[in-house]
């Protein structure tokens, strides 16, 4: 009833007074709870589109971006300004979880943006998965797998980096992510 209420609400006030933080908590929110609001995620996506993304966080644009795709709701413009912004900051502001947020999105949206995945794939090997935890290594994988972009450096270092871990920490669904993107 409440996200039902606050769909409603936010959607006659045109989204008035949000900031790109707020827009990107609003549909975090509702992703996370299950709750359809088809309206809202168009509004969303407009104003953050009609913006240029101006205010968006590196945390902002990826949890957008995941939001969108963990309920289903398809959002090209949106992912594409995303894209050619991550790319243009060169990701130097991304977390690991933002990364790899980013990409699962992307993959799982069925958005494919050749410059976003290599730059990905670059900075991952910068940082060389010392700061990744292990459903970021498996979710990164996954993405580049579930996207079919092709990064065998990157395979090799996640390979090495979680024979190297001894798979400590992986979970059972990390596990089973990591394997199917290397068989796939």
């Amino acid at each position: 009833k409440l996200f039902e209420m606050v769909a409603k609400e936010v959607v006659q006030q045109e989204l008035r007074g949000f900031k790109p933080q707020g827009l990107s908590n609003m549909v975090w929110a509702f992703a996370t709870a299950g709750v359809q609001a088809e309206k809202l995620y168009e509004m969303v996506a407009n104003k953050a589109v009609q913006r240029e993304l101006r205010g968006f966080s590196p945390q902002g644009l990826s949890t957008t971006v995941w939001a969108f795709a963990t309920a289903g709701v398809p959002a090209d413009k949106l992912f594409e300004m995303v894209a050619n912004e991550a790319v243009q900051w060169q990701l130097r502001d991304f977390k690991p979880q933002g990364l790899s947020n980013m990409v699962w999105a992307f993959a799982t949206a069925g958005v494919h943006s050749n410059k976003l995945y290599e730059m990905v794939a670059k900075e991952v090997m910068q940082r060389e998965l010392r700061e990744f935890k292990p459903q970021e290594i498996s979710n990164t994988v996954w993405a580049f797998a579930t996207a079919g972009v092709h990064a065998e450096q990157l395979y090799e270092m996640v390979e090495k980096e979680a024979v190297q871990r001894q798979l400590r920490e992986f979970q059972p669904q990390n596990l089973s992510n990591m394997v199917w993107a290397f068989a796939t």
